[in-house]
This record gives C-alpha cells, sequence and structure tokens, in this order.
C-alpha cells in the first residue's frame, strides 16, 4: 500500500544568495549614512563659517531652499537671510529695512549748509566730502558694506541701524552735496 507520492524535498536558497543580500543590505546602510551624516557635517560646517564671520547673530537653521534664521544677539530679533546671495558675511542693509522718519543730528557734517530736498551742501570737493563721511561713520562704528558710483551703504551691527549716502557735486556753489537716509531693522 502506498500513500502516495513520496513528498518533494524542500529546496534551499544557497548560502552565497544570503552572503549578496546581507552584503547589499549593509552596502545600502553605509551609504545612507554617508549621505546624511555628510548632509550634516557640511551643515555644522557652514553654521561654524557664518557665525565666525558674524559673532552678533546666533545660527537658528539652514533650510533645503537656501534660506537661513539667524538671531541678532544684542536685540534678539530673528531673520530670514538668503543664504545664496551672501558668502560668509550677513549683509546688515537687507535687515534693517524701516526708514527712520527723523535723521539723528550727528548725520550732518559741521561744515555743512541745508540745501534744497533735504540735503547737505558743502563747499568741500566730492573726495574730501566723502572722506569726511568715511571718518564721521567710523566714529559710530558704521561698516562700510556698499560701494557704488555715487552711493555708500553702511551699518552699525549692534543696533542694526545702516545709513545710505549719496553724493553729488554743486557747480553752482563750487563744491559737493550729500543725502542720507538711515534705517532700522523692524
Amino acid at each position: 500500500m502506498s500513500s502516495g507520492p513520496p513528498p518533494i524535498p524542500k529546496k534551499k536558497i544557497p548560502r552565497w544568495v544570503w552572503f549578496l543580500t546581507a552584503g547589499g543590505l549593509l552596502l545600502m546602510l553605509a551609504l545612507y549614512g554617508a549621505v546624511f551624516g555628510g548632509y550634516f557635517w557640511i551643515m555644522d560646517r557652514a553654521k561654524d563659517e557664518i557665525a565666525s564671520a558674524n559673532p552678533d547673530f546666533e545660527m537658528l537653521y539652514i533650510s533645503n531652499a537656501g534660506k537661513i534664521k539667524v538671531r541678532h544677539k544684542p536685540t534678539g530679533k530673528e531673520f530670514l537671510v538668503d543664504g545664496t546671495a551672501m558668502k560668509k558675511h550677513i549683509p546688515l542693509h537687507t535687515l534693517a529695512i524701516k526708514p527712520v522718519d527723523k535723521l539723528p543730528d550727528w548725520l550732518r557734517l559741521p561744515d555743512t549748509q541745508p540745501g534744497v530736498r533735504g540735503r547737505w551742501e558743502s563747499e568741500l570737493d566730492r573726495d574730501a566730502l566723502r572722506s569726511s563721511l568715511d571718518e564721521l561713520l567710523l566714529d559710530r562704528k558704521f561698516i562700510l558694506e556698499e560701494m557704488r558710483a555715487g552711493t555708500m551703504t553702511a551699518c552699525e551691527p549692534h543696533a542694526l541701524q545702516c545709513v545710505t549716502i549719496t553724493l553729488g557735486e554743486n557747480p553752482a556753489i563750487g563744491g559737493s552735496w550729500y543725502s542720507a537716509e538711515l534705517k532700522e531693522a523692524p
């Protein structure tokens, strides 16, 4: 009496297949670890570089879109800065965007006269006037951030104030003029 056909022996998976599978999984884990570890290492390095170039700011985070959230330590104000536009140094004039209505008296040089449209006129030539303005800004701890044809922008990092000064020449008086706009962080 036969009870039926003999059972079919189970086919075993060869050991080499198990070794390849385990090796592949380990390789994938190592690659994922390297990618994520590298990402966090690069972010830490970027934060360290930016923090060393901007001691008045604390780095909060860097988004994948290239935006950097920073806190200004002296005032506690938080800003979102475009990380692609800045190299290492945070351009303060992009943070100070609220115009100050009444300009402080220190912005008027002693040897100038009030002119038209809120400008001050001087008998100095343009280079001498610029030199006097440079000294004035340095005395107030302002740092020159940007200089274009007839415009200079300087910022005071602790108070987050920036002044934009426009220079021009006035042949009628044989001298120069300047106007100033002061802005602060909101």
